[in-house]
């Protein structure tokens, strides 16, 4: 009795020291006794982890640190080196973040045009950063959760809690992030965290985001309406396939090529 009532405590403590992850986890973290169980995996070209779990099961944002980050309404399914991400926190000003994993040792994922991208475009340094106060949440010119509170953060493609800044992390850019998984069964070296939209605006005239948003298939032109009143359709009435969108993220025209 007194040995559970220890390690319930232990648990306890590693829960605040690691907000989000659930009791039976960090009773297992805390028990030596008990055998470790395996870590998770994933290799190249394997469905990443988040996209296994139920619709909108949170996990933890890499902005504002809460587990209220979903997978997006525009995620791309066909796509298992990117995942799009919604951070449903009320108090945290990322909306929709794009996770392209930017080194996983394979060739072809070094190779493709949003990846190339990353590479290419600078972050963006020059924006006046602040300090926040005790809010709850993420402010956009802040610092993200991932980069400064020192804990490990989930990796959304083998879902262990094994991400850290990498060592080349932008530090002074506040939208964009570079994260490094630590788990050996995962063939994720480092992932970029971008954040595309968010509560100011800002993040859409971002040199990065707007290059990644150019490799977009074009858009077909429908026929104008006339009349009265101009009614342009809400929906896309002829969206690109998303075998075309993945296309044109692996192979698509890059501005300097």
């Amino acid at each position: 009795m007194t040995k559970n009532s220890s390690l319930k405590k232990a648990a306890r403590a590693f829960q605040r020291a690691n907000p989000g992850v659930p009791f039976p986890a960090a009773l297992a973290a805390v028990d030596h006794a008990r055998p470790p169980a395996p870590a998770r995996s994933w290799s190249h070209g394997q469905d990443p982890w988040i996209r296994s779990l139920p619709a909108e099961t949170p996990t933890r944002c890499y902005l504002c640190g809460k587990t209220t980050s979903i997978v997006s309404f525009g995620d791309l399914l066909v796509d298992q080196g990117r995942v799009q991400m919604y951070c449903d926190h009320t108090d945290c000003d990322a909306r929709e973040t794009e996770i392209v994993i930017v080194d996983d040792g394979v060739t072809a994922t070094a190779q493709r045009s949003d990846v190339r991208i990353l590479a290419h475009v600078p972050p963006v340094t020059d924006r006046p950063q602040w300090t926040f106060g005790p809010g709850a949440g993420w402010a956009a010119g802040t610092s993200p959760h991932a980069r400064v509170s020192g804990q490990r953060m989930p990796c959304l493609f083998c879902g262990e809690v094994s991400c850290v800044p990498a060592p080349t992390d932008p530090a002074r850019d506040g939208g964009r992030l570079r994260l490094r998984c630590n788990n050996t069964g995962c063939a994720v070296i480092d992932v970029e965290v971008l954040v595309t939209r968010d509560g100011t605006g800002y993040a859409g005239d971002r040199p990065d985001v707007e290059a990644l948003r150019a490799l977009s298939p074009p858009r077909r032109r429908i026929a104008r309406l006339t009349g009265p009143v101009e009614i342009l359709p809400v929906v896309d009435p002829y969206p690109p396939s998303d075998q075309t969108v993945l296309d044109r993220r692996r192979s698509g025209p890059l501005p300097w090529d």
